[in-house]
């Protein structure tokens, strides 16, 4: 989910109250007021005119820096994440979301203002001890600025209406869900024959005479890094409250209005319901003499969420016992929200039909809206009224730093004076450093901007996610050096090494495999390159006891009815395979249960979707008119 990270697990009725003024006060007051004042920034890409900053791509590659260092932990080091998170790959990520997002609105696609709700309802569903500046931090530590954070909702929203379209479009035949369930349960005996590169590596001899070749051939890659020093002044909105003072009429008339808006929307339903489709092969009689069935189920004393798992046709809600959480009214079509409405708590509706099919419906709760006291609200009002104070505050000071710092564009002392601030150090930044001062996109793409680099001005003033107004200028950049061979000699040994030991791998693995293929028996070809066979009998498409790139490579290959078919398959670490399928089994659509069978009617849409989806893309990129960065210049190139 977009910010599961921002979740705590705090649960109950001061959760609900919380989030209600939390998008009362965003919607109000909160929502975007930094952005306003934000001031142009180098363009990554054009995308139809439409312009990608270079403050985007930066945020975005920290934020994709931050989930795969959260996933893989203390492994995702500096240089592998280089290696994976590069500019070119994110920038073409954000030029397809500007594609998609374009696309949508063509279409004249909207998400409405109850949707965004919802989804922050959602995303902050359980944090109890929440205010506004906790808001904002938890944004900021995500890589969100308020006004980021809801267009990442507007964007995933109606690229989710996209796919959408073709998944509920797409038709399959029970002929074609047959076939598909067939191939996708499938089974295949499989062996394979591992060569290690550490197999070959003691076999490998490297002269001096290799590695000086080696390390004349390619300095480049043993540069030390090019490294900046950069001086900085901060500004803290913080440090702005304080020069706020909030009057007692402020305080009460912001609680009335918070009060009126709690009390004039109405409470939420949590509902759950058993689905009962009419498609080709159910008309809405048959589905309704379904839903009576049930209902008298029911009567009988059968559990509601139970029987849901076994008869509803709504696999998103099945799997949780019918439950569709709290939601508005105008969540639901008209017809399931009236009948939803009319019920009392734990009532059971009649048999409803929709555009959906045929439903039974269970009110299982109706939301609470505590409307809290002044007392109980006046502390955080008052932080709140200080803080949306100190943001009018934060903006003037954000043109006025922005001026100064043009009009002195060689020091910050006049800043530091004229604002009470103290110029600050951060030394042996790299251009692929994202702590401290670095950490912010915003600032990140001023520090290494052409007029502080280049021209050695101060940046133009930033107001970076973390609530501070930065102004940064470079005060030492120290040029990437040749490292001397004595340095680099023992790497430039080990990589020879493995390079060549992965060669004779891959050579052995082709010997073997020709061997195999001219009928020279199994046992023979094992015992010829010391190594031996390993098996997975009525594999399938995961295992997790077989390397993946094996089974990549098995089920991709076409095995005729009376033999047997072979490859060679890289794998991890540059170990290479003799890959052996000899019998295929498929899946025996009659034997499959109905559970089983919906899964694979599931991932038959999500591959309609998907199929649907990049047909798009591939459409928009042809007839874009896209410039980007080449990287490593300063120019756009189409």
């Amino acid at each position: 989910m977009l910010m599961q990270k921002l979740r705590d697990g705090a649960q109950g009725i001061a959760a609900k109250v919380v989030i209600g003024l939390l998008v009362f006060v965003l919607a109000a007051f909160g929502f975007g007021t930094i952005d306003l004042f934000s001031v142009s920034e180098p363009v990554a890409a054009t995308v139809n005119g439409e312009e990608v900053s270079q403050g985007d791509l930066e945020v975005a590659i920290a934020r994709q820096r931050s989930i795969i260092r959260a996933q893989m932990g203390e492994s995702a080091n500096d240089e592998l994440l280089d290696r994976i998170v590069t500019p070119d790959a994110v920038l073409g990520v954000l030029v397809d979301e500007t594609l998609l997002a374009q696309a949508a609105e063509d279409l004249d696609l909207a998400v409405s203002e109850e949707l965004v709700e919802l989804r922050i309802r959602s995303d902050f569903a359980g944090i109890s001890d929440l205010d506004e500046t906790g808001f904002r931090n938890r944004l900021a530590t995500a890589g969100y600025t308020p006004l980021g954070y809801q267009a990442e909702i507007v964007e995933l929203e109606l690229r989710s209406q996209l796919s959408g379209g073709f998944r509920d479009t797409g038709f399959v035949t029970e002929r074609e869900l047959r076939r598909a369930a067939e191939v996708m349960t499938q089974r295949r005996d499989i062996a394979w024959l591992e060569f290690p590169v550490s197999a070959f590596e003691a076999t490998v001899e490297v002269e001096e005479v290799d590695i000086e070749a080696h390390y004349e051939t390619a300095i480049d890659d043993y540069m030390t890094e090019e490294t900046f020093d950069f001086s900085y002044v901060s500004l803290p909105l913080a440090g702005l409250e304080a020069e706020v003072e909030v009057t007692e009429d402020e305080i009460v008339e912001r609680h009335e209005a918070e009060s009126l808006a709690l009390a004039d929307k109405p409470p939420r339903r949590r509902g759950s319901h058993i689905l009962f489709e009419v498609n080709d092969d159910r008309t809405v009689d048959e589905a309704f003499a379904l839903a009576e069935q049930a209902r008298a189920r029911l009567a009988d004393g059968a559990d509601f969420a139970e029987l849901a798992k076994e008869l509803s046709d709504d696999l998103g809600s099945a799997s949780e016992g019918g439950d569709l959480g709290m939601a508005d009214r105008d969540t639901f079509v008209t017809p399931f929200a009236d009948a939803l409405w009319a019920l009392e708590v734990d009532a059971l509706s009649e048999p409803v039909e929709s555009e959906f099919g045929v439903h039974l419906i269970r009110l299982q709760e109706v939301e609470e809206v505590v409307i809290p006291t002044l007392e109980e609200r006046r502390e955080g009002i008052a932080s709140e009224l200080r803080r949306s104070a100190a943001r009018e505050l934060f903006a003037e000071r954000l043109r006025e730093m922005d001026e100064l710092a043009f009009e002195n564009p060689d020091s910050l002392d006049p800043l530091a004076e004229e604002f009470g601030l103290t110029v600050e150090r951060q030394t042996g930044a790299t251009r692929n450093s994202w702590e401290g001062l670095l950490a912010d996109g915003g600032v990140r793409s001023a520090a290494f901007g052409d007029e502080v680099v280049i021209e050695g001005f101060n940046s133009r003033a930033v107001a970076a996610a973390s609530d501070n107004i930065v102004v940064v200028r470079l005060d030492e950049r120290h040029r990437a050096l040749e490292r001397p061979l004595d340095d680099v000699r023992d790497d430039i040994r080990a990589a020879l090494v493995r390079e060549r030991a992965e060669v004779l791998a891959q050579d052995a693995a082709a010997q073997a495999l020709d061997e195999f293929r001219g009928g020279t028996p199994t046992a023979d070809i094992a015992a010829e390159h010391g190594t031996e066979w390993q098996r997975a009998d009525g594999a399938q498409q995961r295992e997790p006891e077989v390397p993946g790139q094996v089974l990549e490579s098995a089920f991709a290959l076409e095995v005729p009815s009376d033999g047997r078919a072979s490859d060679v398959a890289a794998l991890a670490g540059g170990t290479h395979a003799v890959v052996v399928v000899s019998a295929v089994n498929l899946g025996d659509f009659a034997a499959m249960t109905e559970d089983e069978r919906s899964s694979v009617r599931v991932e038959l849409a999500r591959l309609t979707s998907s199929r649907g989806m990049d047909a798009l893309l591939g459409t928009l990129q042809g007839e874009a008119d896209i410039d980007r960065v080449a990287f490593g210049t300063d120019d756009l190139v189409e």
